[in-house]
């Protein structure tokens, strides 16, 4: 299949159903939240249910990390660069590795969220059951980028699709790095060896950060870094003054070698359905396709406040929604006239009755958290054996509640093999819920 037919197919008008949202936004949202508590527990910050970024580049100074800051020094709390500082701190003490391991996956689960949020506003969804949306896909020659309402991802790309299926990423970067190295005239015998622009980087990781070493978002140590500098300091867009923009060699390669990209595209396309999997759409440097997904991820809560005029513990059952943290119920911020924004999240109040509710990093509130307020210590459940004779082994019921168990006492996210019935997973999960609470 052509990429424009692919594009074309991308951008038809689909149904999508409002509580596929709600799904989404509550199991990123869970799991953001997930490694924040990992990150307090680890005594890196004080609150986990509302990030502060000054705690977060506290850390990053304190335990002197490398890798972090953009060309112009300024530090960058994104998924990419905390990527890029995993790598570069490799052998940096295990401190060092815990935060930056966590920081990443709550950076990026976050920008997760934040993308399911975007899209729902973008797309009007609040006050509808569903809406008629397409992915809105632009082509600049073999280039395709996204709506600018809205950033497309993993997380926006599993709108379109059902729970049961999944939605992986094949990277260009493999290709755009050759054909890079070739528009910079790098020796081929070269091109696979570890370190050409970042020292410490072997070959793996500087193709996996090849978009912000191409773009000159990074300081460079590698043998060629000068080589890539004066490129982008030779392909400006326009100076003025002390301000220059320059196009980044990533993207410059899609237009002058664009035959060679429309290539490695198809290359891409040919492996993804040989594998028997189906191509979902194509955007910046990911291919997009679905498979089957056979297991269910389950994050489980810790705590949920609900706060507004009072604040109030919920429902115990909601640990086994994923969530954790606090909340304000939609409601309650409207007749308040309360300002709120992106997608709710829906949480239980008793085993059958749910409700809408916005976590409080959506809402436009000048206030300490609860968390923080009431100079709350929680801490993990210390392991202790436990027996559970309720349901017999082997059962949904009994493989829910040992991942319960085992989050209690800060075990990692598990997952479920997924049942036939979806039904039967949520009854499971209902009756677990009346045994906790």
């Amino acid at each position: 299949m052509k990429l424009y037919e692919i594009i074309g197919n991308a951008n038809k008008k689909v149904i999508i159903k409002t509580g596929r949202l709600l799904e989404l936004k509550r199991f990123y949202l869970s799991m953001y939240r997930y490694y924040m508590v990992k990150l307090y527990d680890n005594l890196y910050i004080d609150d986990p249910t509302r990030l502060n970024t000054k705690q977060i580049i506290q850390n990053i100074v304190e335990l002197n990390i490398k890798g972090m800051k953009n060309i112009s020094g300024k530090i960058q709390l994104t998924p990419e660069q905390f990527k890029y500082a995993i790598y570069k701190n490799k052998g940096a003490g295990e401190d060092v590795e815990c935060f930056l391991t966590l920081a990443y996956n709550a950076f990026l689960y976050r920008s997760y969220s934040q993308d399911i949020d975007n899209f729902y506003d973008a797309n009007e969804f609040e006050g509808n059951t569903k809406q008629k949306v397409s992915m809105n896909l632009k082509m600049v020659g073999p280039l395709v980028i996204e709506n600018e309402a809205y950033r497309f991802s993993c997380a926006t790309a599993s709108c379109f699709v059902n729970s049961d299926t999944k939605v992986c990423e094949a990277s260009l970067n493999g290709y755009v790095w050759e054909t890079a190295l070739k528009e910079l005239e790098i020796p081929e015998e070269d091109w696979y060896k570890d370190g050409l622009f970042e020292k410490d980087l072997n070959h793996e990781e500087e193709v996996a950060c090849a978009n912000l070493i191409f773009d000159g978002k990074l300081e460079l140590s590698g043998k060629y870094g000068d080589v890539l500098i004066k490129w982008l300091q030779s392909h400006k867009w326009s100076e003025k003054g002390m301000s220059m923009m320059r196009r980044g060699l990533y993207e410059y390669i899609f237009g002058a070698y664009s035959e060679e990209m429309y290539q490695s595209i198809y290359s891409i396309f040919s492996k993804i359905n040989g594998d028997g999997y189906q191509v979902l759409a194509i955007c910046n440097n990911s291919v997009f396709y679905t498979k089957p997904s056979t297991l269910i991820p389950m994050p489980i809560g810790y705590f949920t406040v609900e706060s507004g005029y009072e604040d109030v513990q919920m429902y115990e059952g909601n640990a086994l929604n994923g969530y954790t943290g606090e909340v304000y119920s939609l409601d309650y911020l409207k007749e308040e006239g309360i300002i709120y924004s992106g997608c709710p999240i829906e949480l239980n109040t008793g085993c059958r009755d749910k409700n809408l509710y916005y976590d409080i990093e959506q809402v436009d509130l000048q206030c300490d958290t609860w968390f923080h307020s009431t100079g709350v210590e929680w801490e993990f459940d210390t392991p202790e054996t436990y027996e559970f004779s309720k349901y017999p082994e082997g059962s949904l019921e009994y493989k829910i509640y040992h991942i319960y168990k085992n989050a209690q006492y800060g075990g990692p996210v598990e997952y479920l093999q997924r049942p036939e019935s979806i039904k039967a997973f949520e009854d499971a999960k209902k009756n677990i819920m009346k045994y906790i609470s």
